[in-house]
């Protein structure tokens, strides 16, 4: 079995350079690391590369987003795997701010090996969000839901883990994801348009339809510690924008009905921000509303400086 590992870094050299050592350091697995800069501005071009021997580094000159970034570093992989093969290659989309360890990854392989009907699998999820700590398992549609996150009681995570079940959900968040390279091969790459944030729910749904499903392995843990700052608000509108974006693909006869709500939620983001005195919230959610109603999609990161 082929398996290969993609990161993606983003101005996020010393995070970037830890998720490779620590993913080069599995004494089971041999993976073929591929690194994507995403036109970064703090050296990381040029030091990841030196500091990370074991990376396959791609450089792309602009801002690809988590979905152009994968699908760059997704067209080297799969011109590489055998076709008669690919029943068994796998990828592993994994975030620089995110940690699996080597048994947690046998535990994800050995479920797509098991269950031909998965061609999507991911790990529990504990996470750090503003300060606190968050166990997820899997992601909910999102046109229905504004929290889309399954989310776990510490109390019961133990349980859980025990009972060694494989969770179907709507998508599998792309922190941790582990892909069987025949469903990109079948279902396509990751949609560009998104950018960043709701492109794994988009291609878990389309895999869905190809009979490829999605599930959390509830025996393999990862954990997460999202940073914040300008990202978070880039996430706050990204998260926002692309509603509209995966309403006109998969719910055009009820377009207008999840429209009327998604813009009543990005009024009230508007709303609360304002009050709370977070005027970039506020602009990130009134921005988001204006360009998903009226189909302005991809990056659009100037907006925001970043």
């Amino acid at each position: 079995m082929n398996l290969a590992v993609v990161i993606l870094n983003w101005n996020q050299a010393a995070a970037t350079m830890r998720c490779v050592e620590a993913v080069a350091a599995w004494k089971q697995i041999a993976p073929d690391i591929w690194v994507v800069d995403n036109a970064s501005q703090d050296g990381s071009r040029d030091l990841i590369p030196k500091q990370c021997p074991a990376a396959h580094v791609l450089a792309s000159d602009i801002n690809l987003g988590f979905a152009g970034g994968n699908n760059m570093a997704l067209r080297q992989i799969l011109s590489r795997y055998p076709s008669e093969r690919r029943d068994r290659d796998c990828v592993l989309l994994l975030n620089n701010d995110a940690a699996i360890s080597e048994d947690q990854v046998q535990h994800l392989l050995a479920e797509l090996d098991a269950y031909p009907r998965f061609g999507i699998v991911g790990p529990l999820l504990d996470e750090r969000r503003d300060q606190k700590q968050v166990f997820t398992a899997g992601g909910r549609d999102i046109a229905r839901h504004i929290g889309t996150r399954h989310e776990e009681k510490a109390a019961d995570l133990s349980a859980l883990m025990a009972a060694h079940r494989l969770l179907d959900v709507d998508y599998v968040p792309g922190t941790v994801a582990l892909v069987r390279a025949e469903v990109f091969r079948t279902v396509g790459l990751f949609d560009e348009d998104y950018f960043f944030s709701g492109e794994m729910a988009d291609f878990c749904r389309r895999a869905g339809v190809q009979g490829h499903a999605s599930a959390i392995c509830s025996r393999a843990l990862a954990t997460h510690e999202p940073g914040g700052g300008a990202r978070s608000t880039l996430y706050r509108y990204y998260t926002l924008r692309n509603r509209f974006l995966y309403i006109r693909k998969f719910y055009p006869s009820q377009r207008a009905r999840y429209a009327c709500l998604w813009s009543a939620v990005a009024l009230a983001m508007t709303i609360r921000s304002l009050a709370l005195g977070r005027p970039a919230e506020a602009r990130a959610a009134w921005r988001a509303l204006g360009d998903g109603l009226a189909g302005r999609f991809g990056n659009r990161n100037e907006l925001f400086g970043a």
